[in-house]
C-alpha cells in the first residue's frame, strides 16, 4: 500500500512561515523565554538526509557546544514544525543572533501526519562551525531531551537522545554562562523599552552597545555606557523603572 503524502501550502498563501526546531527550541519554555512565540500550528516531523550534530560554539564556560545539523545520507533528524507569522519568525531570527551564527535553509520535512512541509531551518554558518564536535552540557542536552518528549517525538528518537553523552558543569560555570547569555540576548533582541539619549529618539541596543564599556544584566538594558544620556528603563515586557545615568551630558 502506497502512503499518500499531502503537500501543505498553507504558509505560502497566508504569508506565514514554517520553522523546523530540532535543538533547544523544541522546549516550549525556551521558545517563550527567548522570543515569546505563540505558534499558529505545531506538528512533529522528520527531516531525512540530515544528522543532528554538536559543532556550534556554546556559551562559555558551562556549555561547550550547541546543536546544528549536517547533511548525511541515510540519517534523519526529528523535530517540531512550528507555523509562525512573519513577525514571529523575525523575532525568532533576532533571538538567535540574526545571521551572525546561523544560515537559514529551506528543507522538506515529512510531518508525522504525512504532510509534506517546506520549512525554514537554522544551520551553523560555515565560519562558525567547530573543527570537530564537542560533548554538549547536561543542562543543554536536557532541554533538548525534555523538549523532544513534550513535542511528542518518536519514542525511539527520544531514547537515542537519552543515550547521548553529556558533560557536567560546576554551579559557578553555569552561573557565568547564564550571565553571558543574558547580556548577549538583550543585545541581540534590541528591544529596549525606553533607553534614550538626551535630545534624541530611543536608540537600539545593538547599535549603541558597541560603545559600551561595561554591561551588567540588572534590569537596565546597559549600564555605564558612554553616550547613554539621561538613563534607561527596563526592557520591553518588564515593569518600567528608571535608573540614574552613568554620566550626564
Amino acid at each position: 500500500m502506497v502512503k499518500r503524502v499531502v503537500v501543505d501550502t498553507t504558509s505560502r498563501s497566508s504569508g506565514d512561515v514554517w520553522y523546523f526546531a530540532y535543538g533547544s527550541n523544541l522546549h516550549p519554555q525556551r521558545r517563550a523565554t527567548r522570543a515569546a512565540l505563540s505558534p499558529l500550528d505545531t506538528t512533529p516531523g522528520t527531516l531525512c538526509g540530515w544528522r543532528l550534530v554538536f559543532d556550534m560554539p556554546g556559551v562559555p564556560p558551562a556549555d561547550p557546544a550547541m546543536a546544528s545539523i549536517r547533511r548525511e545520507a541515510g540519517s534523519e533528524v526529528h523535530g517540531l514544525l512550528l507555523r509562525l507569522t512573519a513577525h514571529q519568525f523575525a523575532a525568532l531570527v533576532g533571538s538567535e543572533g540574526g545571521d551572525r551564527f546561523y544560515v537559514r535553509e529551506q528543507v522538506e520535512v515529512i510531518a508525522y501526519d504525512d504532510r509534506k512541509v517546506i520549512a525554514e531551518v537554522f544551520i551553523a554558518a560555515p565560519g562558525r562551525r567547530l573543527q570537530r564536535e564537542r560533548t554538549p552540557s547536561r543542562r543543554y542536552l536536557e532541554l533538548i531531551r525534555e523538549g523532544a518528549r513534550l513535542s511528542a517525538l518518536r519514542p525511539e528518537y527520544c531514547a537515542w537522545l537519552e543515550a547521548l553523552p553529556h558533560a557536567e558543569a560546576s554551579p559557578r560555570a553555569r552561573w557565568a554562562s547564564d550571565v553571558f547569555l543574558e547580556v548577549f540576548m538583550r543585545a541581540s533582541r534590541g528591544r529596549c523599552a525606553g533607553w534614550r539619549r538626551a535630545g534624541s529618539t530611543p536608540c537600539s541596543a545593538p547599535r549603541t552597545s558597541r560603545r559600551c564599556r561595561d554591561a551588567w544584566p540588572r534590569g537596565c538594558c546597559w549600564r555605564r555606557c558612554s553616550g547613554s544620556g539621561s538613563g534607561c528603563e527596563r526592557w520591553a515586557g518588564r515593569p518600567e523603572r528608571r535608573h540614574r545615568a552613568s554620566r550626564r551630558q
